[in-house]
């Protein structure tokens, strides 16, 4: 199972209970990505959630406009089904405004 955290980058409460939540996750075997929809983040705590530092993505510029945002969710998302985190023949997720 994989989980999606999308997020302006930084903790708005106790950071500590985030990360106790996503180690938690991480150890019944769900894969965290991170999404930062922002430059600034707290990249340290970005990848303390994610599973791997290639879990985390940055990706700052996709608030230009919604069309870009779904763009972005969705090649995100198809990208992670596409790799060995979906079953095979699993199907991609569209989201759509």
């Amino acid at each position: 199972m994989v989980m999606l955290l999308f997020t302006d980058g930084l903790s708005n409460r106790e950071s500590h209970l985030t990360l106790q939540m996503a180690s938690d996750l991480k150890q019944i075997g769900i894969e965290m990505f991170t999404v930062s929809l922002t430059e600034d983040i707290d990249e340290e705590e970005l990848r303390l959630i994610a599973s791997s530092s290639q879990h985390v993505i940055i990706a700052p510029d996709i608030l230009v406009d919604q069309q870009g945002w779904h763009d972005a969710v969705n090649k995100t998302v198809n990208g992670i089904c596409d790799s060995k985190y979906c079953a095979e023949g699993g199907d991609s997720l569209v989201i759509s405004g």
